[in-house]
């Protein structure tokens, strides 16, 4: 019974205590700075890490996984003060309030895959491996390109993405996906790496061929070290085409 009650101790200490000064630590870099890593050297830590390896494996595995879903929870779930600005979206699959973190600083770290630097649009998910629409490195948006998967952005005139709509996109974005693409490898009039700005409405046609096909419009309602906070739409979805080398075959 000691045993049990000691593993228990373990895992609430450690939950409670490793989360917060380890894992949500600030970061504003990819590396972690030496006040950071100073974390790791307190009393505190150090005898939370001891309880840890004294663990059954079992039961150490089990506490990683626990510590990963907290810190899902914790990167990926918007402020509440600026998810209340859209609570009239809230029940709905086409528009929502999401996070992205910039890529790199939690890669490995969370049960989603990709650190939560991907979005999409269609399943509303941080996953990489949910077929994301949009991406978030170095302070720049792009469309996840995987082989001629890939999609444009233009910058729109709105305050408030929610007045935003199909007729107030460019033609360019909303014409055909062929077109797009011929014109995307071109670089000739579309943007393909827009920064993220704070209060910036975007629109962002995301073409993954044989899968889907999106038009969106988004803005950024938050910025912080560790990435941005943004309000979305889906105004359309088109017929996926097939890949870009087969439409001549």
């Amino acid at each position: 019974m000691r045993r049990v009650n000691r593993n228990s101790a373990a895992l609430a200490a450690a939950l409670a205590l490793g989360v917060a000064a380890f894992w949500m630590a600030p970061v504003g870099a990819q590396e972690i700075d030496a006040e950071i890593e100073a974390q790791w050297d307190t009393p505190e830590m150090k005898r939370i890490v001891q309880e840890v390896e004294r663990l059954p494996l079992a039961d150490h595995a089990a506490l990683v996984d626990r510590l990963r879903a907290k810190l899902d929870e914790r990167l990926l779930t918007p402020d509440p003060v600026l998810t209340r600005r859209f609570d009239e979206w809230k029940g709905r699959t086409d528009a929502g309030v999401a996070r992205l973190i910039t890529r790199g600083l939690f890669d490995g770290k969370t049960e989603v895959s990709g650190g939560g630097a991907y979005f999409s649009f269609v399943t509303a998910s941080n996953s990489y491996d949910e077929t994301p629409d949009l991406a978030l490195a170095r302070g720049k948006f792009s469309c996840l390109s995987a082989g001629a998967d890939g999609g444009v952005f233009a910058l729109l005139d709105s305050r408030d993405v929610r007045s935003v709509t199909e007729s107030d996109v460019p033609l360019e974005i909303r014409g055909d996906a062929y077109a797009i693409y011929d014109d995307r490898l071109g670089e000739k009039r579309l943007k393909r790496q827009p920064e993220a700005k704070d209060g910036q409405v975007y629109a962002v046609r995301s073409i993954h061929w044989g899968e889907h096909d999106t038009l969106a419009v988004f803005q950024v309602i938050g910025v912080d070290d560790l990435g941005v906070t943004i309000a979305w739409r889906r105004l359309r979805s088109y017929k996926p085409l097939e890949h870009p080398g087969r439409r001549d075959r």
